[in-house]
Order: structure tokens, then C-alpha cells, then sequence
């Protein structure tokens, strides 16, 4: 069997390197190459593997994103903008949602005309406890993902409801940047992530209404982007399979 012509696969990669643009929030643009089947293959393979599945699926697109993009300092609103044209871009106009076929550029309208209502850094108090939010880069929430699959892996095979609430207390950690109680204050980035889930067992119940207003916010735009009239594309490994 004859092999590879020297250069085949190079050639190959450059020749299919179509990719989309997109204004990142707060920064310049960013060009995002197609994505190739192999991609595909590793998002449409997370459909089957339940809790598990859905965290692998958030870390399989951010990893899309990241490999394919020029920039590395993306942020977690720019996602669902960057993931609408790609579809675009690798399966056409043609979208079903909840049933019908519909043209995704209405969609992508979206992205110049919904206004964002989150902020992109906040601080919440309670008492002596001061907590400092962030919007998280995907960068940030891909490491964090890595280790929540990890901890769902153990858990999965126990209780479902335990890989639940591994993955809520996973959630909230990657918005905190910074903790501080009275003169004391711990930077989230160098804590260990064992550490930043004692930290947040023990924040009192009555400031979780603050922070989750604040990834609310950040969740709310996404739908919006995702909506037109009463229909609303759901991000799951269906997104980017064909046969859909």
C-alpha cells in the first residue's frame, strides 16, 4: 500500500482553514478556524455518557474554540457568539429548533443587537466576608471543567445527586477571584482546587443570592443570543451533528 505524499495532511489542513471573525467582549477580534470531523467526532461522542457526558461536552467546545482560535484571552460570553457562526460556517444556515428549520443568521442577528446586562467584574459583601467576581476566560473554566470531570467520574458511579453537587460547587468557583474576611484575602488562582471547594462549603448560604445574580446575568445573555421569538437553540452535542 502506497504511503502519504510528503506534505498530505499539511496541504490538506491549509486548504480547509475556512474560519469565522468575532468582536471579543472587551478586546480586539478573533479569527476562529473550522472545525474539522475529528472535532466534531469528540463533541458528538459526549452525548452518551450522561452527567459525565454534559461537563465533557462544556469542556469539548471550549477546547474547539481554543485550539482553533488566534487569541487565548477569549472570555465565557464570547462562546455562544463564536459557537453560532461556526455552525454556520461547518453546516450551513439550516438549524432545527424545537422541531423546525430555521435560519441561523437570524440568530446570529443576535449578536449585534442584544444588549449584555452582566458586569464584568463585581464585588458582593455579607458581613466581614467580601468576595470579589469575575466573568471567568474559557481558559479558566476548561482547567476547572478538567478537574470537575475527575470528580464526577468518582461520584457518577455512587449517587447521581452527588455529581450534581459537584458540579453546582464547580460552577460557582470559577466566577470568585478573590475572598476576603476581615484584613485576610486569598486569591483564588493559587489556591489548589481541593482548597477553593472548602472555601466555598463554608460561605454562608445568605450570599449565594449575590453571586448567582451575577452568573444570572451572564447565563440570561447567552439564552437571548440563543433566542428568537419563542424559539431557543439548545447548546448540546446535537448542535454540531448532521444528521440534525
Amino acid at each position: 500500500m502506497p504511503n502519504l505524499p510528503e506534505g498530505f495532511l499539511a496541504k490538506l489542513k491549509k486548504d480547509t482553514e475556512d474560519s469565522i471573525t468575532h468582536q471579543a467582549y472587551k478586546s480586539s477580534k478573533v479569527t476562529v478556524k473550522q472545525m474539522s470531523l475529528r472535532q466534531q467526532k469528540n463533541i458528538i461522542a459526549t452525548a452518551v455518557d450522561g452527567i459525565q457526558g454534559a461537563v465533557g461536552f462544556a469542556k469539548a467546545i471550549n477546547d474547539v474554540i481554543l485550539e482553533n482560535s488566534d487569541k487565548s484571552d477569549l472570555l465565557i460570553v464570547d462562546k455562544v457568539p463564536i459557537l453560532l457562526k461556526l455552525r454556520k460556517l461547518s453546516l450551513g444556515n439550516d438549524i432545527v429548533v424545537e422541531e423546525e428549520i430555521l435560519d441561523i443568521d437570524r440568530f446570529i442577528k443576535n449578536i449585534e443587537t442584544v444588549e449584555p446586562a452582566f458586569k464584568k467584574s463585581e464585588t458582593i459583601k455579607r458581613d466581614s466576608i467580601s468576595i470579589g467576581l469575575k466573568i471567568p476566560s474559557l481558559k479558566e473554566e476548561n482547567a476547572i471543567l478538567a478537574k470537575c470531570l475527575t470528580e464526577v467520574e468518582k461520584k457518577e458511579n455512587k449517587k447521581t445527586s452527588e455529581a450534581f453537587g459537584v458540579i453546582y460547587l464547580y460552577e460557582l468557583m470559577k466566577y470568585i477571584k478573590t475572598i476576603k474576611i476581615g484584613e485576610d484575602e486569598v486569591d483564588f488562582s493559587t489556591l489548589k482546587v481541593a482548597e477553593r471547594v472548602q472555601i466555598i462549603e463554608n460561605l454562608p448560604l445568605s450570599i449565594y443570592k449575590q453571586l448567582s445574580k451575577f452568573f444570572q446575568n451572564i447565563t440570561k445573555y447567552d439564552t437571548d443570543l440563543l433566542t428568537v421569538d419563542d424559539k431557543t437553540i439548545t447548546i448540546d452535542p446535537t448542535f454540531f451533528d448532521t444528521s440534525t
